[in-house]
């Protein structure tokens, strides 16, 4: 089973290419469009306060336009575990040093589906293939053998 987890760590990489960007003006984007917008140090310096963290790509969904700018929803930091909030941040057109428009992208995103699908077929094939043969005899279950135990609230 060990070798199957070697598989994670790139597989969960490739699940973060499943988008493409395109260049585009801003004029040219329709309200509700995903975005990534690449801002200015000193736009980035200024908004650190208001979202908590200092960054000069903001991904986000275009609410709209207003003043010579663009207003873009962004995703607030909130701590671990917390309801996922967002925050409206108005981005001046001479502020914007790139935006692009990010599409899915179907192809790639049926690749990795279909590449998740037969790595998943390996794992389950390498294991009723094996018979169980990679488990310590025992294991490391109270009493050994192949005992099965459900905790229950309360009992001990």
């Amino acid at each position: 089973m060990t070798r199957a987890l070697r598989w994670v760590l790139p597989l969960a990489m490739a699940a973060s290419g499943c988008y493409s960007h395109a260049a585009v003006r801003p004029e040219n984007v329709q309200p509700g469009a995903l975005v990534q917008a690449r801002i200015t140090a000193a736009r980035a310096e200024q908004l650190t306060d208001e979202l908590g963290r200092e960054s000069r790509v903001l991904r986000g969904r275009i609410v709209g336009e207003e003043g010579g700018g663009i207003l873009l929803q962004v995703p607030a930091l909130t701590g671990a575990g917390g309801p996922r909030l967002e925050q409206r941040v108005l981005l001046p057109a001479p502020e914007i040093v790139e935006l692009e428009l990010r599409t899915l992208d179907r192809g790639r995103t049926a690749g990795l589906a279909a590449l998740l699908a037969a790595a998943g077929g390996y794992v389950l094939l390498q294991q009723f293939r094996s018979g169980g043969k990679d488990d310590p005899p025992g294991g490391d279950k109270p009493g050994g053998g192949n005992q099965v135990i459900l905790p229950f609230p309360g009992s001990r």
